[in-house]
């Protein structure tokens, strides 16, 4: 995750993954971010894969809150 330079944000992060996916840790990389978010999204919300492709709107909701 060195190359994606987290350390440089300094904004306010929502962070989104699926309970499927790859894990990561991308949020204790975010070390100079005001705040972070995350969610995690699940099968039974059919929102478990990557990009939570099973429930597109369900993400979206969470962005837009």
């Amino acid at each position: 995750l060195k190359h994606l330079h987290s350390e440089l944000v300094d904004q306010d992060v929502l962070l989104l993954g699926g309970k499927n996916d790859a894990s990561s840790q991308q949020n204790k990389a975010l070390v100079n971010a005001r705040s972070v978010s995350t969610r995690t999204f699940t099968e039974d919300e059919h929102a478990g894969q990557h990009c939570q492709m099973g429930n597109i709107g369900l993400a979206l909701e969470v962005i837009v809150k």
